[in-house]
């Protein structure tokens, strides 16, 4: 919770990607990137539940085994190329039966997120009574991939982030890499 208010971790893996093959399976600093995101959910303060929404049956028994998640099954229809993460949250939104105030969105091509970006982003989009945060590289106002943070109601009033109040939650130039290529992943690693 967040200021009493619920939160909600919502993790995306699909089972193949177009540019990375396999790409949520790839191991860094011991485990498979989708591990990640489900790691620092458990780790944060603010986060009461996660949803691990995936088209992989091997992804999300591992998940299940290893981490508590609500019960969620991705249908088909959102596990194609051109599936879109708006359609995704919202069907997760719509079909789980508790209700939050908040959700997190998580990636797991964003290996270098902390707990602490995890847990100040949830506390900032509460401080500062906003609909939406997402994560900003910092001197620029392009979302880099790592947290995406709204209001529930918003969300599915909107179905989408976007608006004219958007909360920006910078992160380190060093720390903001999406992985969508080998050398994104490799450079990760060593920057790490």
């Amino acid at each position: 919770m967040v200021n009493n208010k619920t939160v909600l971790a919502i993790v995306p893996a699909r089972k193949d990607s177009k540019r990375l093959k396999l790409k949520n399976l790839r191991i860094f600093r011991g485990n498979p990137l989708f591990y990640w995101p489900l790691i620092l959910s458990k780790k944060s303060k603010h986060i009461d539940e996660v949803v691990f929404t995936t088209d992989s049956e091997s992804m999300y028994s591992k998940a299940k085994k290893n981490f508590q998640i609500l019960d969620y099954t991705r249908p088909k229809n959102l596990a194609k190329n051109d599936s879109l993460a708006s359609d995704v949250i919202l069907d997760v939104l719509k079909k789980i039966s508790l209700k939050f105030e908040y959700f997190i969105y998580l990636q797991p091509t964003s290996p270098l997120r902390t707990v602490r970006d995890i847990d100040n982003s949830l506390k900032m989009i509460e401080t500062k009574k906003g609909n939406t945060l997402v994560s900003v590289t910092e001197n620029s106002k392009k979302p880099n991939g790592m947290i995406y943070v709204s209001r529930t109601e918003f969300f599915l009033k909107k179905k989408s982030f976007k608006n004219k109040k958007i909360i920006l939650f910078k992160t380190p130039y060093r720390r903001s890499i999406d992985i969508d290529y080998i050398k994104d992943l490799d450079h990760a690693k060593i920057i790490f």
